[in-house]
């Protein structure tokens, strides 16, 4: 089950080790879905977490992200971009 993080909700003991990721590579077998986040540096990749779901779960998952995606750029004001490359090329854009 995905769902937003709210504090008042009961405590998640964690032992899971944080990392900054800017690449991430998605696939997927019958009974899985693989999220390998990567730390991208020139032509090298440093896996920082791959993460397996069961695929009951995935559409939850991917709803939850863009409502927060929708979140963060109303809060801030702006638009990110559809890819990476268009954020290169133009950047944020204000709403």
């Amino acid at each position: 089950m995905c769902e937003e993080r709210n504090d008042s909700q009961q405590k998640i003991i964690s032992t899971a080790v944080s990392g900054y990721a800017n690449y991430l590579r998605v696939s997927h077998s019958f009974g899985e879905f693989i999220l390998e986040f990567h730390l991208m540096e020139e032509h090298q990749a440093e896996n920082i977490a791959k993460i397996v779901i069961n695929p009951i779960y995935i559409k939850d998952f991917v709803k939850v992200i863009q409502n927060n995606i929708e979140k963060y750029e109303k809060r801030l004001g702006i638009e990110l971009p559809e890819n990476p490359n268009e954020f290169l090329q133009k950047g944020i854009t204000k709403k």
